[in-house]
């Protein structure tokens, strides 16, 4: 019985997503899209709402079919928590880039977002799931590797007409880690604090 509204809530959070992306596309990149120059003009929303933009349709596309994939993939994760891992991860992701890659001047999209909901989810199941959790964190720790090494797909910059700032997806899997170990602390102390009651 608990699966049915758990699979609705996720058909909602991607809902409300896509509905939400749409909105920010319609509004403009130029008034969302993460830009290194204008933070020191008080335009800090940039940090959240850059992941919402993209630099056409087709990069639109893969984004939301790889969040549909990866909210699917990992069913057990509740909506507020997708939700506050994409706000931690998205901050991050800007900081990051203007702390550390500040040759990048302009980013848009989701896929740094999408490595952290990937590295969050096999955090979050590890204890139940520790045999798929760890060949994920294997594909996962080898498709970083990979761009660092021969950096990113030119087949895939042409598809999205834009480069990749796989810097933005290291970004994104450390972030959504470091909150899904947090996560895993607080529950644990949530139970230690329950059983002192006892």
């Amino acid at each position: 019985m608990t699966q049915r509204p758990t699979f609705l809530k996720h058909l909602y959070f991607i809902g409300v997503f896509i509905v939400l992306t749409l909105i920010a596309e319609a509004i403009g990149k130029s008034l969302l899209q993460y830009q290194s120059n204008l933070f020191t003009s008080d335009q800090w929303w940039r940090f959240i709402t850059a992941h919402w933009v993209h630099t056409n349709w087709m990069h639109w596309l893969l984004n939301i079919g790889g969040l549909i994939f990866i909210v699917f993939l990992f069913p057990k994760v509740k909506w507020w928590q997708w939700f506050i891992c994409g706000v931690v991860c998205s901050v991050l992701i800007a900081l990051g880039l203007l702390l550390f890659n500040p040759d990048v001047y302009w980013y848009v999209g989701l896929s740094g977002v999408l490595h952290g909901y990937l590295s969050f989810g096999i955090v979050n199941q590890w204890h139940v799931h520790s045999s798929s959790s760890l060949l994920l964190l294997v594909v996962l720790g080898a498709k970083l590797l990979i761009e660092h090494i021969n950096g990113p797909s030119e087949s895939l910059e042409s598809f999205i007409e834009s480069n990749v700032v796989y810097s933005a997806h290291l970004y994104g899997a450390v972030g959504g880690a470091c909150y899904g170990f947090l996560m895993l602390c607080f529950s644990k102390w949530c139970l230690i604090a329950e059983k002192k009651k006892w």
